[in-house]
C-alpha cells in the first residue's frame, strides 16, 4: 500500500521537517554523542567530571538538530500544559508496568541480568546518589532526543523513499527504533540480549508512543525520567532501610 505524500509536511505533524543528507548528519552527531558517553565515562568518574560524557551525549545531537531544522527545531518541544503533565505521569506509569511485566517474563524464561549502574547505586555514598538524579535528567533527555530523532529519520525514509503509508511507516519506525534502543543497552545491562530487546525495547515502544500521541518530546522525556527515578530509587531506599 502506498500513499500520496506532501513533500513538505507541517512542522507539527510527522515526520519532522528535516530531509535528505541533513538526517545523516543528525544521526552521525547522535552516534558521536553515544560514543562520547561510552568511551569517556570510565575516564571521567568524579562526582562532577562524570557529568561531562552525559552532557556531550545530549548536546551533540541537540546542537546538530538546531542547525539542521533551523527555527523549526522548536516543533519538537510543545508547551508543558496541564494535559502534558497528566500524560507524562500516565506514560510513566505505563512504562513502569511494561518494564515490570516484561522483566518478570524474561526472568522466568531466560533469566535477567542486573545493570551495573543499579548495583553500584544501591551501595553508593549519599553524594553519588544525590548526583544521580540531575545526571539521569540530562542523560534521559539525550536518550529521548536520539531515540525520537532516529524514529523520525526512519519515518522520513520509509515515507519518502519506501513510499509506505503513514500508519505502517510509524509502526515500522517504532519497532526498528525499539530494537536498536534495546541493542545499544546490551553491554550495560549484563550482556543479556533477550532482556535488552524485550524489556528495554518494550519500554522504548511506550516512550515512542508518548511522543507519537503528543508530538511533544517533553512528555517522553518526563515519562523516561520519572520511570528511571522511581525504579532506581526503590532498591536504594530498600538498602538504606535495611542498613
Amino acid at each position: 500500500m502506498t500513499a500520496t505524500l506532501d513533500p513538505s509536511p507541517p512542522a507539527t505533524d510527522l515526520p519532522f521537517p528535516i530531509t535528505g543528507r541533513k538526517w545523516l548528519i543528525v544521526m552521525a552527531a547522535a552516534a558521536a554523542g553515544y560514543l562520547a558517553l561510552i568511551l569517556l565515562r570510565d575516564a571521567f568518574t568524579g562526582p562532577v567530571s562524570g557529568l561531562l560524557p552525559v552532557v556531550l551525549f545530549a548536546v551533540l545531537p541537540f546542537t546538530t538538530l538546531v542547525w539542521a531544522a533551523g527555527p523549526q527545531w522548536t516543533a519538537l518541544f510543545r508547551p508543558i500544559t496541564g494535559r502534558a503533565v497528566a500524560l507524562t505521569a500516565a506514560f510513566a506509569g505505563l512504562t513502569i508496568v511494561v518494564t515490570l511485566v516484561l522483566g518478570a517474563l524474561t526472568a522466568v524464561t531466560v533469566g535477567v541480568a542486573v545493570s551495573r549502574e543499579a548495583t553500584d547505586l544501591m551501595y553508593a555514598p549519599p553524594t553519588t546518589i544525590g548526583l544521580f538524579y540531575p545526571r539521569t535528567l540530562v542523560q534521559d533527555f539525550g536518550q529521548e532526543l536520539i531515540a525520537i530523532l532516529a524514529f523520525l529519520a526512519l519515518l522520513w525514509a520509509l515515507l519518502t523513499r519506501g513510499r509506505i503509508a503513514r500508519r505502517q511507516s510509524v509502526v515500522m519506525a517504532s519497532v526498528i527504533t525499539a530494537i536498536g534502543f534495546g541493542l545499544v543497552h546490551w553491554a550495560t545491562d549484563g550482556g543479556n540480549v533477550v532482556q535488552s530487546i524485550l524489556v528495554i525495547g518494550g519500554t522504548r515502544l511506550v516512550l515512542t508512543l508518548a511522543y507519537v500521541v503528543t508530538k511533544n518530546l517533553w512528555v517522553s522525556v518526563g515519562a523516561h525520567v520519572l520511570t528511571d527515578w522511581i525504579l532506581f530509587s526503590v532498591p536504594v531506599i530498600a538498602v538504606a532501610a535495611i542498613h
